[in-house]
C-alpha cells in the first residue's frame, strides 16, 4: 500500500547516508520529516524503507551537502514491528 507522503534519501556533510520520511500522508514538508540513520549507503538507507509504508515515491541527493540530523531514529533491524 502507498501513502503519499514526502521521502527522501540523502548524503549529509559527513559522509553518511539519512531517510527522511514525513508519518503523515500528503505531508511533503521537508521540516516535519523523521531521519533515519546513519547509514553506510544509499542502499543501507533504502533497505529501511522495508520498515515502513510505501511512500509512494523517492529523491535521492548524493551531494553531501545538506547537514547531519542532529537526533536521527536509530534504524530498526530489518523484519521488526515499527512499535516494540
Amino acid at each position: 500500500m502507498s501513502v503519499m507522503r514526502g521521502c527522501e534519501i540523502y548524503r549529509a556533510n559527513n559522509g553518511k547516508w539519512y531517510l527522511a520520511l514525513n508519518e503523515r500522508e500528503n505531508d511533503f514538508n521537508p521540516d516535519n520529516a523523521i531521519h533515519y540513520g546513519p547509514f553506510n549507503s544509499e542502499d543501507e538507507a533504502d533497505e529501511e524503507l522495508n520498515n515502513h509504508a510505501n511512500p509512494g515515491g523517492l529523491m535521492v541527493d548524493d551531494s553531501g551537502k545538506k547537514e547531519a540530523p542532529k537526533n536521527p531514529q536509530r534504524p530498526r533491524p530489518f523484519g521488526l514491528p515499527r512499535f516494540i
